[in-house]
């Protein structure tokens, strides 16, 4: 599937993508046997504030990630790897996003994720 590579500080990349969007919702399966769900929301009231928010639900294995207000033309995106998963294994699985749309206006998003473990 996808060969993993030793990124900086002995973190591997596990997935990495590039991803066209439309619907507001992407939904990657089978990360450590997780589902991680990215929802992308567009709330003008919450300029300042963190931009992402994540839930994790260990009994049906998925994550979901919130990120509000990701849909600018410059684009928007963590600025570290961001922890999301504890493995059995005792090891951790990070993400890191960047999202960029064409117009502020629609719902199209060119989306780049990116997972980590250590």
């Amino acid at each position: 599937m996808f060969d993993a590579k030793v990124f900086d500080g002995d973190y591997k990349i596990i997935y990495s993508r590039d991803f066209n969007i439309y619907e507001n919702k992407l939904t990657i399966n089978s990360i450590r046997g997780f589902l991680i769900e990215f929802i992308f929301e567009k709330d003008p009231t919450t300029l300042g504030l963190p931009p992402l928010k994540i839930e994790g639900d260990n009994t049906n294995k998925k994550v979901k990630i919130i990120l509000t207000n990701f849909n600018n033309t410059l684009g928007a995106g963590t600025t570290k790897r961001i922890p999301i998963i504890n493995s059995e294994d005792g090891s951790q699985v990070y993400f890191s996003i960047h999202a960029k749309s064409l117009d502020e206006n629609s719902s199209f998003l060119k989306v780049s994720v990116t997972f980590y473990s250590k």
